[in-house]
Order: structure tokens, then sequence, then C-alpha cells
């Protein structure tokens, strides 16, 4: 392993690319600012005032899917196919067809288009790696000083994020790269102690974010996931079933888990809401998140003794909501940034529509 390639694993555990995104993008417009518990913190998320309007999770996709969109720089696309083949266990093959926005100007409802994994990833990966690349070689350490960060990034020569992204709000335009569309979720449970959500260290073998806390029920929207029509619940349900009940590859959908959760959906002793949607200022990928709230000890007990998590993630952590802001402190360089806007819209939800309480306390200012 070169010392680039060491510099770098350790530089995405201390979240160093997320601070220079946000040194970079000086101008305040759209960046994704929160104050927790008095703390004033600014997230490398970018995301439109009527992105973080809660509203119902079937009005997120439009169900037009707009033609298909592929990658803007077929070398790369070519060299990351190279680099997947060479591995002798195979990992990483997959480049089967995703979802991308087909504008973030406007939405919800987000139109979408078609791509696929590897021209999504050869976008965001051009911009995270010339970022890093950058820091690199100024000599900048993996847990420098935020005022270290800025110097590097002032001076730094970052062309092709110049080029394709000067300002935060260059990121919405009518017109933009292929990039992932993910969708993540707070999962809130009723226990017969109170409420808690669950975390999972994300694997070593994954593409985004290795090793850093999220939330269970993340992914990429996809067609095999989505459906088509796409459908942000339909995908968020696959999520759930592949992360808690190890169903990648099986019918994610069948399983007896995801037909007690719809049963208690129904029934309206569970939740499913769209709560807020930004990008990545580091790839420029497009995020939607949602809360799951489930009312329902007896669920909570099912889960807890059926839940087997799959390759992306570790065990499974249990944490009463009692202990919330632990959640909020643990962000800084090790909670994935899409998880942390899933938590803050979430919680905001959580207290506002539904009553439950919890010790966070999160303002945000209009973006």
């Amino acid at each position: 392993m070169s010392d680039y390639d060491r510099w770098r694993r350790e530089a995405v555990r201390t979240g160093l690319a997320g601070r220079a995104a946000v040194a970079f993008y000086r101008d305040a417009a759209h960046r994704y600012r929160v104050t927790v518990d008095g703390e004033r913190r600014t997230y490398p998320l970018a995301a439109r005032r009527e992105w973080l309007t809660p509203r119902p999770i079937g009005d997120v996709l439009d169900p037009t899917v707009e033609g298909v969109r592929t990658a803007v720089d077929d070398r790369l696309v070519e060299r990351f196919r190279a680099r997947h083949a060479a591995r002798s266990d195979g990992a990483g093959l997959w480049n089967g067809a995703t979802y991308a926005l087909a504008s973030t100007r406007r939405g919800p409802p987000f139109r979408l288009v078609r791509s696929d994994f590897f021209s999504g990833l050869s976008t965001t990966e051009a911009l995270a790696e010339e970022l890093y690349r950058a820091l690199f070689e100024a000599g900048v350490a993996c847990d420098a000083s935020d005022a270290a960060v800025r110097r590097a990034v002032r001076s730094a020569d970052l062309p092709r994020r110049r080029r394709v992204a000067p300002t935060a709000s260059a990121f919405f335009t009518d017109d933009p790269s292929p990039t992932h569309l993910g969708a993540g979720v707070l999962p809130v449970f009723e226990a017969d102690d109170g409420y808690a959500t669950v975390l999972a260290r994300r694997s070593a073998d994954v593409a985004h974010y290795p090793g850093a806390l999220a939330f269970p029920g993340a992914g990429i929207v996809a067609p095999d996931v989505a459906g088509d029509p796409p459908s942000l619940e339909r995908c968020l349900l696959a999520e759930f079933s592949e992360e808690f009940f190890d169903t990648e590859g099986d019918d994610p959908l069948g399983h007896e888990g995801v037909g007690r959760l719809r049963t208690l959906l129904d029934r309206g002793d569970a939740h499913l809401d769209y709560t807020g949607a930004g990008v990545n200022l580091v790839g420029g990928n497009g995020l939607l998140c949602a809360l799951l709230f489930v009312g329902s000890p007896t669920f909570t007990r099912y889960l807890r003794e059926a839940s087997r998590p799959n390759w992306e993630r570790g065990g499974l952590q249990w944490v009463s909501l009692d202990e919330a802001d632990r959640l909020a402190a643990s962000d800084s360089g090790t909670l994935v940034p899409h998880a942390a806007l899933c938590l803050f819209e979430g919680v905001r939800r959580l207290e506002r529509g539904y009553g439950v309480e919890t010790p966070l306390d999160v303002q945000r200012p209009t973006p």
C-alpha cells in the first residue's frame, strides 16, 4: 500500500474531505447548518428550502423516468472496471442500473433518470479524489485543525471542482452529472422502556464511508429495489429487509419482518415519512431522508431477536433516544453525513409530528 493510500484511508476515517468541502464552499447559500445543543455546526451538505419540508412518502419521487444519463468521463468508468476486476474476491463488480436526479433545481417531487453504478461512482469519486490528492500533496494531516484545512483548500488547485461546482448553489441545476441517488432513514422503535434507534458500522468493503457509523436501512435508489416507476417507500423497505435480515439476493420485500412492518404501517401503528433531502458537497450525490417510527414494543422485541445484519454492516447497536445527544456527539468524522441529515431532520419530525421528545436540541436556519 502506498503512502497516499494509507493517508487516504485515515483521511476517510477522520472525515477530512467533508471538512475540506465545507472550507471550499465559503458561500453560505444552501449549506446545511444546524445548532445542536447550542453548538453551531456546518456539514458537507447542501439543501434547498423546499427540500427540507416534510411530505407524504409517496409524493417524493416523480413516477416518470426521463431516459438514460451515463458517465461524463468514460475513462474513469473503465478505470473503475479494471480496478474492480483485478480484485481476487470479485467484490465491487456490480454495475447495475441506478437512478439519478434529472434536476436538482426543483423538487420534490424529484424527477429521475436512469444511470448505472459506475457512472455515479465516476462522478462522485472524481470530485472526491481531486480533493484528497490536493490535500495530500499540500501535506495536510488527517487530524489537521479547521484553520489548517481552510488554508490548504484556499491555495489548492481544484480545476474539476471549480468547473463543475464552484459554489454550493452550483450543485442545484437542471442538468446535473449522473451521481448516485441515495436514500436513508432514522429508525425509531418504541420499546418496553422508552424509544430506541439503531446504529451500525459500515463494512470496510463498501464504496463510500467504509468503517463509519450510519443507520441501517440506507442504500442507492435503483430499479431493483425502488421499482419502476420508482417508489421511495419500496426502496426503504427493501433496504430495511436487506440490512436487518440479510435478504440481499432473495426477495427482500417478501420477508416476514417486512410483512409485519407493512401491517403496522397500514394500521397506523408505524409511520414512514419523508423528512428532507440534500446534496453531499464532497461528491455531489443526492440524498433522500426519512423517518421510520414504529410504535409497537412487540415488533421491537421481534426485531431485536430476529435481526441479522448483512455484509454491509457490523453488529447493530441499539441506542436509547434518551442518549440522542450521544448520537450527535459521535458525528465528528465517524457518522456518515447522510446519517447526520437523517438524524437531525428525523428528530425534528419525531418531535413536531408525533410529540416524542428527545434531549437533542436541534435548530437550523431556513436555507
